[in-house]
């Protein structure tokens, strides 16, 4: 069974939503697609997700923000999460987690153990991405600590370089995350920094990187805006990271074997 991918975190800003959207990338041109959900703490009431409004396709779910208000009965808890357990555990989903999700998803996984109620359960892979700053990571290990109270088959640390490379100082808490590495307890992955002026562009817009990848320079100089020569830089700086990200994800396994052409197109 393909995995089921959990992409969150408390803090906003860590680029959960640019990390799924990459992983459908990855996957679609692998001709591997998996199909995409986001997770909120309150109706969507028609207006789309992050995610949901990058791709359209993305199916969304609304959960309670505290999970405590719905634990008068194990019945109302499963039922409350039924329609979004049903799909995690079926496979083959990339799950964009809202910034308040992961405390009361972890909290429901710990409360009614969901995967070992199913006959058969597609492997859950928890993926925490956190940017260098020491409260994000704080909040990562936090939330990954929470996480071994699950069964959760990987439990993956997206460290993205957004804002470069973290406090090494000896008590720095990218120090316990990689103390954690190193016994097992979780794994790391890097998000690499986009050097391109079109990837914050790309996400004023909910403008998909696939759509951007598939642009020629005249269309893109009328779309974002820029100068010619700025707009080829730009469009091969985002080519350029797209690869090289992807390569990274396949090499830590977060996507699966094949080739990717490295071209724009």
């Amino acid at each position: 069974m393909k995995p089921t991918k959990l992409i969150g975190t408390k803090p906003g800003g860590q680029g959960k939503t640019l990390a799924a959207q990459l992983l459908a990338l990855g996957h679609s041109v692998l001709a591997d697609p998996l199909e995409t959900a986001a997770v909120d703490v309150s109706p969507f009431h028609g207006r789309r997700s992050k995610l949901g409004r990058v791709l359209p396709e993305t199916r969304e779910f609304a959960i309670s923000a505290d999970f405590s208000k719905i634990m008068k009965s194990s019945a109302a808890a499963i039922e409350h999460f039924d329609e979004l357990g049903a799909r995690l555990v079926r496979g083959g989903v990339i799950v964009d987690l809202g910034a308040n999700v992961l405390p009361s998803l972890l909290d429901w996984a710990y409360r009614t153990d969901p995967w070992q109620s199913q006959n058969e359960v597609a492997p859950v892979w928890l993926i925490v991405p956190s940017t260098s700053q020491a409260d994000a990571l704080e909040a990562a290990i936090t939330h990954l600590h929470l996480s071994q109270a699950s069964d959760f088959d990987r439990r993956i640390l997206l460290l993205n370089m957004v804002h470069g490379s973290p406090d090494w100082s000896p008590n720095a808490p990218i120090r316990r995350l990689m103390w954690l590495e190193k016994h097992g307890k979780i794994e790391a992955v890097r998000l690499l920094k986009c050097e391109s002026k079109l990837l914050p562009l790309l996400e004023a817009k909910s403008m998909p990187i696939h759509v951007a990848l598939k642009m020629s320079d005249e269309q893109a100089v009328r779309e974002f805006g820029l100068g010619l020569e700025e707009t080829i830089v730009g469009l091969e700086l985002l080519a350029k990271w797209v690869f090289q990200q992807l390569k990274t994800f396949q090499a830590a396994r977060l996507l699966p074997a094949g080739r990717f052409s490295g071209k724009k197109d």
